[in-house]
């Protein structure tokens, strides 16, 4: 657990019904991803934009579906995520592992946009200029782009990976710019900006220091 960093990684073994698992992170997390460690299966994703009653998935591209099973309909407390008899997040006797975020001002954020299908899109603020930024259709069939400051130092960001797609980096397409203070859609493919609502993790360039926002030098 580092929970300066907002960030812990558990493991536990599965029980195959509704359970709790602590995080540590000392506050609510936005984003649960877990994944079943001794069977083969996907990489579940519970966000707090998408809700934790639906099944998202990091490995493929599908909308986001109704769920009872994964996160026992049931969102995260600052103490604990549950889990349900499903066995990609709590296979009985199985071997799990999940990563765990929650929101530190300046530094990270988790939440949803709603698509213009316009090239000129929304623009969305995080309040802090965004190193990496990762993005989700959860309404249509769509991957899931991520962009950096590295492979894309200047605007618009537009070599794309997508984290459930195993091909090499293509641009341009999916085009956005990182901001000073958030991000905004250059594109209007469904991707990033049909009429729909995405889902994003965003982490910062220059992190805030203290508990009052000021640019680290």
């Amino acid at each position: 657990v580092n929970q300066t960093a907002g960030f812990s990684i558990v493991s536990w073994t599965g029980t195959g019904a509704n359970a709790t698992v602590a995080h540590g992170l000392g506050a609510t997390p936005q984003v649960v991803i877990v994944k079943n460690r001794s069977v083969a299966g996907g990489w579940y994703v519970g966000h707090a934009s998408a809700g934790f009653n639906y099944e998202v998935r990091l490995d493929e591209n599908g909308a986001r579906a109704g769920s009872a099973t994964l996160f026992n309909e049931t969102n995260p407390t600052s103490t604990v995520f549950t889990v349900g008899s499903a066995a990609g997040t709590n296979g009985n006797t199985n071997n799990m592992i999940a990563y765990c975020w929650c929101e530190k001002p300046g530094f990270s954020k988790f939440g949803s946009y709603e698509g213009n299908g316009n090239a000129n899109g929304p623009y969305i603020q995080l309040g802090f200029k965004p190193a990496f930024l990762m993005v989700k259709n959860i309404d249509a069939a769509g991957g899931w782009p991520m962009y950096d400051n590295t492979r894309t130092p200047g605007n618009p960001s537009d070599k794309n990976l997508n984290a459930d797609q195993n091909g090499a980096e293509y641009s341009p397409d999916y085009e956005i710019d990182l901001l000073s203070n958030g991000f905004k859609i250059r594109d209007n493919q469904t991707y990033v900006n049909a009429a729909n609502t995405y889902i994003y993790m965003a982490f910062a360039e220059h992190p805030f220091a203290g508990t009052t926002p000021a640019t680290a030098r």
